[in-house]
């Protein structure tokens, strides 16, 4: 098992790296996941220590200033067990352990590109891989990187959207859609050049039909209750934080809530 020593403001990255680990067959322990409720952390983290034989310190600004961090690889050094540290920023590491030689973890495209340098140095993979139980934690990591950028969104949207509109933010574009919700019902889809059909708002441009949009997705509707999301029994369905929507029930939407038409990512804000 592989004991990964992080700082808390580095969980969404930690959660990443596990994934990987754990989709190339490496049993991982991170405190923020596997230390259950009740018990009393530096115990378990010094139990833990004990067991393992290596571990991936996962070097930050916060990590380097952090004492709980310099606990756990200090205990560590001590016993005379294996460090592995992975920088994912420009920072200097601890004095006790600059000689130990680092990998980093930025200016590469993706994790997995950064991962074959990390695997050139550990053993051979001895956990059998749950391919299922990795695809739902992947879901879930994403999930909470996207609510983490809406929470990050939130304050500045809050000033631009006036009392009748709607702003749709795709997470990989730099625009925003605004939407005028006067009339109450707005559909949601792509232009279809064949019909004429152009639902209100037209996601053409952002490949729609190759994220599996259908071409009248849903309708965002405003009621006395709030803002409500149907899904017009789209072939690839509509989700809403990674729920799956019922056919043409509409569902009570929440401000920075997460809305996936088809394989497109939208996160959604209004007024509440």
């Amino acid at each position: 098992m592989i004991f990964i020593s992080h700082s808390t403001q580095d969980d969404l990255f930690v959660n990443k790296l596990r994934n990987v680990l754990r989709k190339h067959g490496y049993e991982t322990w991170v405190d923020h996941s596997d230390v259950l409720p009740g018990k009393i952390w530096d115990q378990v983290v010094e139990e833990v220590l004990g067991t393992v034989d290596l571990m991936i310190l996962v070097l930050s600004n916060s990590a380097i200033k952090s004492h709980a961090v310099a606990a756990e690889w200090r205990e560590f050094l001590n016993m005379g067990k294996t460090i592995i540290p992975v920088r994912i920023e420009e920072c200097r590491p601890p004095l006790l352990i600059r000689h130990l030689q680092y990998i980093d973890f930025f200016g590469a495209p993706t994790i997995e590109d950064h991962f074959q340098k990390l695997a050139k140095v550990l053993p051979a993979p001895t956990h059998p891989v749950n391919t299922e139980e990795i695809e739902v934690d992947e879901r879930a990591f994403e999930l909470a990187r996207l609510k983490a950028q809406a929470d990050g969104l939130n304050l500045m949207m809050n000033g631009l959207i006036l009392e009748n509109q709607a702003v749709f933010v795709l997470p990989d574009f730099t625009e925003k859609l605004i939407v005028d919700m006067t009339k109450g019902k707005i559909f949601i889809g792509w232009y279809d050049q064949e019909t004429g059909a152009r639902p209100d708002i037209d996601l053409s441009k952002y490949d729609a039909m190759k994220h599996g949009v259908s071409r009248q997705h849903a309708m965002l509707t405003k009621t006395t209750m709030g803002f409500t999301l149907t899904d017009l029994s789209s072939r690839n369905g509509t989700y809403i934080d990674r729920e799956h929507l019922p056919v043409e029930q509409p569902v009570l939407l929440k401000s920075k809530s997460i809305v996936h038409l088809g394989n497109l990512t939208l996160i959604v804000f209004f007024k509440d």
